[in-house]
């Protein structure tokens, strides 16, 4: 008995580890061309973006953050399956722990590849 339990659990830790290691491989770095922006908004203390994804079938799964010379680049991330809160929406809030902030880009999953979001 304590053996099966064993490996009920065992085989329950494998499919759960399986499915979120999944959901951060198919997750991609989303073309800043496929992003509606609502609003960015960049104060001393506070930057906030609000969009939403122009893809219908794809799902916010996250972003990344990068400072680099007084410019913010901002990747989001989508994937077509989430196991969190569905939703094409973007709102994001972070603290201005970066000091002078000059331009917010979103970029894509090139350094080429971006758009300038804020001043515009």
């Amino acid at each position: 008995m304590k053996k099966k339990l064993i490996w009920v659990s065992a085989i329950l830790i494998l499919v759960v580890f399986c499915v979120v290691l999944s959901n951060k491989i198919l997750s991609n770095t989303v073309n800043p061309q496929n992003i509606l922006v609502d609003d960015v908004n960049v104060t001393n203390d506070l930057i906030t973006f609000k969009g939403n994804l122009a893809s219908s079938g794809d799902q916010v799964n996250g972003h990344e953050v990068v400072y680099q010379n007084e410019t913010l680049y901002i990747k989001i991330k989508s994937s077509l399956v989430s196991f969190q809160k569905r939703s094409s929406k973007i709102d994001i809030s972070l603290d201005n722990n970066y000091g002078k902030i000059k331009e917010v880009y979103l970029q894509g999953d090139t350094t080429a590849n971006k758009l300038l979001i804020w001043p515009k």
